[in-house]
């Protein structure tokens, strides 16, 4: 939906990212019975391909999400080895 946003309005993802959260913050305390303004600032821009080095990059990109139900694609794991990784790599048990 962000990037829709994005795509529409000429901004950022991250500047749309940003903006969505301190909406997100706003409404928030509205509900608890404050009136909020979060500052924004615009600006924070998208790296382009050509800006980034795509090989360094492709060993950080992720081989699968168990808490989002996304694998790479030509990976293959189970679901619960996916649950177990992410819930490992977040410091909690299993349990």
């Amino acid at each position: 939906m962000l990037e829709a946003i994005a795509a529409d309005s000429g901004a950022s993802l991250a500047d749309v990212i940003v903006l969505a959260g301190n909406v997100g913050i706003e409404q928030a305390a509205k509900v608890a019975g404050r009136d909020i303004t979060v500052p924004f600032v615009p600006g924070l821009g998208d790296a382009t391909n050509e800006m980034t080095d795509v090989e360094v990059f492709d060993v950080l990109e992720p081989l699968h999400e168990g808490y989002r139900n996304w694998v790479k694609k030509g990976y293959v794991v189970t679901p619960e080895e996916m649950m177990l990784d992410r819930t490992q790599l977040t410091g909690l048990t299993a349990s």
